[in-house]
């Protein structure tokens, strides 16, 4: 079977700020052909043993599956200097 060339990424952020700045950078070092940011997502999670819960952003990234490296490495290092 081949592998996908075109793939999605879903990445949440805590802030609408955040996401904003992570789909700009993504965009304009092209990593990425379309970002969709999705405000007020309701996350359900467990956290330290317990059930818990936070709004987040969704951001939703098109891209090549040759640029995910890159891609998640950027968005940590985005996510690192905030």
């Amino acid at each position: 079977m081949k592998e996908p060339s075109n793939i999605v990424v879903l990445i949440t952020t805590s802030r609408e700020e955040e996401a904003q700045s992570i789909a700009g950078l993504l965009l304009n070092q092209r990593k990425a052909a379309c970002v969709n940011i999705v405000p007020r997502v309701d996350s359900l999670f467990g956290w330290q043993g317990k059930p818990d819960s936070a709004w987040e952003s969704l951001l939703i990234v098109k891209t090549k599956a040759s640029l995910l490296p890159e891609t998640v490495s950027l968005v940590k290092q985005t996510l690192e200097r905030s």
